[in-house]
């Protein structure tokens, strides 16, 4: 919801739970991963539980979260839970890459520069993502920064898995920056022949299926990172994507393996 106040001009976006306060903290005791409208639930109270960690995080690439708020002045009931986030105007990577397909050499860089940014930021204040997928990136209008605008899934433990992120999941999150990097550069998902827009269920199944297959198998493990350097045009490029996926799906990797990874896009940035 975009809240927008008229007499200060703010405009704030507002994510609203869908259960009353005494129903969500008993979700909270349980941990329900169910369908049944549960998991928007756990996805605010993952919010909640973090935010007192990034409050005084810089947050360049990372969507700025607030504590909850009471909005009952704009119809809401008391008893429910409030987020307020950052409003920012621009589109979801999702919506930019059906429109274009395909993304130049340099837009795919920057846009990866930013995520990759966004990650240490939030890595600086001990927590992990772990829910990277092109519909959790806006690109903002204004200054074309790629936002992290989703942290839903986050969390402070680095084995704890997230069982929801089909399409570009397993545990790590530069594998699955890796695979968003390899959409921006070819326009498919590297786990599926097909154009990479993954909304329906069935295909997300089926990527999570072939990534796990691969990444169990170092032959096609290799195989695969081979699919890269094939259809990926620039060769630096491809080899950036390459290093990004080469490395144990289940494992969040080390805080030096990031930072590598981003003095890696700098440098190519500057070619």
């Amino acid at each position: 919801l975009l809240y927008h106040n008229k007499s200060t001009g703010k405009k704030t976006a507002l994510k609203f739970s869908r259960t009353m306060l005494h129903e969500i903290k008993l979700m909270k005791r349980i941990r329900d991963y169910n369908r049944n409208g549960t998991q928007n639930i756990v996805n605010i109270i993952q919010e909640l539980e973090i935010w007192p960690t990034l409050e005084e995080a810089i947050s360049d690439h990372i969507i700025k979260t607030g504590p909850p708020k009471d909005y009952e002045s704009i119809g809401k009931e008391r008893e429910r839970i409030t987020v307020e986030i950052e409003y920012i105007e621009g589109y979801s990577l999702k919506n930019i890459l059906k429109k274009q397909n395909v993304l130049p050499e340099d837009k795919t860089l920057k846009y990866g520069a930013g995520i990759l940014n966004g990650l240490l930021e939030i890595r600086a204040a001990g927590i992990y993502h772990r829910d990277l997928h092109d519909r959790n990136i806006l690109i903002e209008a204004d200054t074309d920064r790629a936002v992290i605008i989703d942290l839903g899934a986050a969390t402070e433990d680095p084995a704890e898995i997230h069982p929801l992120n089909r399409a570009y999941g397993g545990n790590n999150d530069l594998i699955s920056l890796g695979q968003m990097m390899y959409k921006m550069a070819t326009g498919k998902n590297l786990f599926n022949e097909s154009p990479g827009f993954t909304c329906y269920s069935a295909v997300k199944d089926g990527v999570k299926t072939v990534r796990e297959e691969v990444y169990d198998d170092p032959q096609k493990k290799v195989e695969y990172l081979g699919k890269v350097r094939e259809n990926v045009e620039n060769r630096e490029l491809a080899e950036i994507i390459v290093k990004l996926l080469d490395d144990d799906l289940w494992t969040q990797p080390p805080l030096e393996k990031v930072q590598e990874m981003q003095k890696n896009i700098y440098e190519k940035m500057k070619t």
